[in-house]
């Protein structure tokens, strides 16, 4: 694939990208590992014990997970059994978390998943006009995606107009990202989605 590389935050004016060599997911977590525990060059922690959570962005979670979770054996079956919907990403999520879960055995690990914030769309936005035994047998509908990006797009946005209720904010919101993430929008009522146009 591309070459890898780490970027490392200093402090939240400073970080420094650090080229590196990472044939696989497992060797990129104990990089990673290293490199938060090297105080002397670039790391914020004294020793392993000071990790106290280790988070993962998950593109899909199917309809088993609505929210951020604690990842469990559940959990896992629910990302695996979502790879058929986002073969492209969720064998590197698993592959990530299970480096990760070998390199921190003793810290939690929580799965973000970005399909959850759109879970609460209603049916006559998730359900495609097409015969409903393709979703109720074979789970097509449309899940949504970008779900961590809108999810700060809409945070960042109600802090800056000073907005104090989630519940008032209303906003249509587009993610246009590069050609490997794609494009949607996403509508937002009483900040809650309704509808998105990414399947």
């Amino acid at each position: 694939g591309e070459p890898a590389y780490a970027t490392v935050m200093i402090d939240k004016d400073e970080s420094r990208k650090i080229d590196c060599e990472l044939p696989d997911h497992a060797a990129a977590i104990k990089y990673l590992r290293q490199l938060i525990c090297d105080s002397e060059r670039h790391g914020k922690v004294n020793n392993i014990e000071d990790v106290k959570v280790v988070g993962h962005r998950v593109v899909h979670g199917g309809e088993k997970c609505h929210t951020s979770a604690v990842i469990d054996d559940e959990v896992l079956a629910a990302i695996k059994d979502s790879i058929p919907m986002a073969p492209r990403h969720n064998p590197y999520n698993l592959a990530t978390i299970e480096a990760a879960q070998a390199c921190f055995p003793d810290t939690p690990q929580i799965a973000v998943f970005d399909t959850a914030f759109h879970a609460k769309m209603p049916a006559k936005a998730y359900l495609y006009a097409i015969p409903k035994t393709f979703y109720t047998e074979l789970g097509v509908r449309r899940y949504g995606f970008h779900g961590s990006s809108y999810e700060h797009v809409m945070q960042h946005t109600m802090s800056h107009l000073k907005f104090s209720e989630k519940r008032k904010f209303n906003a249509i919101i587009f993610y246009l990202g590069g050609a490997a993430e794609g494009a949607s929008g996403c509508v937002i009522k009483e900040g809650v989605c309704i509808d998105t146009s990414m399947g």
